[in-house]
């Protein structure tokens, strides 16, 4: 029973996200490799995405939710960046953020195990304040499964 609600938190995690119009790369490459500009914009996000990680990792969340901010800035459509930004924002209880983040993500990346699986966990949470699965979807997902 527990992997079936499991296995229901994900899908319907995802269940927006079929409709979405495809991401544009941040730094388009130029003819013959990237502009001088475009070197400077990876630089950066790399620059300000090594700095979130390194705060995270020090237990320094808010600092580190900028720093993810900021790269993002470079490189919106960054996997582990969006992926990161979302567990840092939910660490401090930005719960709309977080989710903002994975669903980002599922965008980018339908397929990110990763980003259904924290949304689930979200939405499953229970947590004051935290979102959760409308009965809308649910109502939707049960006629498709019986």
């Amino acid at each position: 029973m527990t992997t079936v609600i499991a296995v229901c938190l994900l899908i319907l995690a995802g269940y927006e996200c079929e409709d979405q119009p495809a991401p544009t790369p941040a730094v388009a490459p130029a003819q013959g490799g990237l502009s001088e500009e475009g070197k400077a914009a990876v630089r950066q996000f790399w620059i300000h995405y090594r700095r979130a990680t390194d705060l995270r990792i020090g237990g320094q969340t808010a600092q580190s939710l900028a720093e993810y901010e900021r790269a993002l800035e470079f490189d919106p459509d960054h996997e582990d960046a969006l992926y990161y930004r979302g567990n840092v924002a939910l660490e401090r209880g930005q719960f709309e953020k977080a989710q903002q983040s994975w669903r980002h993500l599922l965008n980018v990346n339908p397929h990110s195990a990763r980003a259904h699986g924290q949304l689930g966990a979200l939405y499953a949470s229970g947590l004051p304040g935290a979102p959760s699965i409308s009965p809308q979807p649910k109502r939707r997902f049960c006629e498709h499964t019986h």
